[in-house]
């Protein structure tokens, strides 16, 4: 039975039932006060008395059910009208339709009853579902682009490995030279196959949470210094320019951390020498800082590539996210979501962004535990 009936029928019945008990006592009553009189006597004590008292009952009582019925009618109304709205906003939802509507009620209107709070919990609850599946398909998507960018960059090196190993094989590399060349491509290739593997897999840790840190007090000036100087060493392309103006200690993992200067260096490697905006004594350079202010440690990471794509400095770091513009180097696009998920690690930040003029840069920021020594010298 519907909440309108209900409400009319429960009035009516809280009218008519002691209605009917009071009618019911005062017939009884009078049959009592009057059973020592004669026939004739009963009945013109009826006619006197208990008919008109009848009458004017059933008149008190119709008027109370007209009046009841239609106050609720109205209550009813008050209740059902919102439980409608939200039936249809319910099966909106069902039909997979969680696009933003009108509020269920309108602002002046706000505050009057109990049905608010219900009204802006299911609003919130649509909301999270809408969000909730539009990360999930754009997850999903981001999958399939990775698969996809996966197979890609595992067949590349792969074909190659096999056309010089063929190579090799079939004597198409006669002279020890050649031979030597085949070699260090085929090692080149099977190292770039190493590091995408490496990516995958420590990402998916990072994600479940599966990796367990070693972290200690390190002096962040010399650590950032030191490894720097490697990177450098491994990208001789790069002109890179390391100053640090304190040396803070950090609770670090050291072979995370330097990790994520790696994935940074690698990611300004590839562009650092091909922007055309830069100046000449600019290209392939890397600027390295460190500083401290109010408690954390600033390291700024900035090369004269080509930059960021207007909107994308955050997206940057989302996992499996390849930009369109010319930073994109065809990976996986896991180094930036890698070094991001470790920092945070370290109860740190990291954010780019355009620098001055062409370039971008990384701002890495870590909570300091104490100052070890004196500003470094630059390097």
């Amino acid at each position: 039975m519907r909440i309108q009936k209900r409400l009319v029928f429960s009035n009516m019945a809280m009218i008519l039932i002691p209605m009917g008990l009071i009618i019911t006592t005062n017939v009884v009553l009078g049959f009592m006060f009057n059973l020592g009189h004669d026939h004739i006597d009963r009945r013109a004590a009826a006619a006197s008395y208990f008919l008109p008292s009848l009458v004017y009952m059933l008149i008190v009582a119709g008027i109370l059910i007209l009046t009841n019925g239609s106050l609720a009618t109205l209550v009813s109304r008050s209740v059902t009208r919102p439980l409608a709205l939200l039936e249809a906003r319910a099966l909106r939802i069902r039909d997979g339709d969680l696009s933003p509507a009108a509020p269920l009620r309108a602002e002046g209107q706000r505050g009057k009853d109990e049905f608010d709070p219900v009204f802006d919990a299911f609003d919130e609850m649509r909301e999270r579902l809408r969000v909730s599946l539009e990360r999930q398909l754009e997850d999903e998507a981001n999958r399939r682009e990775l698969i996809a960018s996966i197979s890609h960059d595992l067949r590349t090196p792969l074909a190659v490995i096999k056309g010089y190993a063929e190579g090799l094989r079939d004597g198409v590399a006669a002279d020890p030279a050649k031979s030597a060349a085949y070699l260090q491509t085929i090692l080149s290739k099977a190292a770039q196959l190493d590091r995408l593997i490496e990516d995958l897999f420590l990402f998916s840790r990072l994600e479940l949470d599966g990796f367990a840190w070693d972290l200690h007090p390190v002096a962040l000036g010399s650590f950032l210094s030191d490894c720097m100087d490697e990177l450098a060493a491994d990208h001789p392309a790069l002109i890179v320019e390391t100053v640090c103006e304190a040396d803070p200690l950090v609770r670090l993992d050291a072979q995370k951390l330097r990790r994520v200067f790696a994935n940074i260096v690698q990611n300004a490697a590839s562009y650092a020498a091909a922007a055309d905006s830069a100046e000449p004594d600019q290209r392939g350079r890397l600027d390295v800082s460190l500083k401290t202010d109010y408690g954390r440690a600033i390291v700024v990471i900035r090369d004269y590539g080509p930059g960021l794509m207007s909107g994308t400095e955050d997206r940057v770091f989302e996992r499996f996210y390849r930009a369109d513009s010319s930073r994109a180097s065809g990976g996986a696009g896991l180094g930036l979501a890698i070094a991001r998920r470790i920092v945070e690690g370290h109860g740190g930040t990291i954010r780019a962004e355009n620098a001055a003029g062409s370039g971008a840069a990384f701002i890495i920021e870590l909570p300091v535990t104490a100052s070890a020594s004196p500003p470094l010298a630059a390097t």
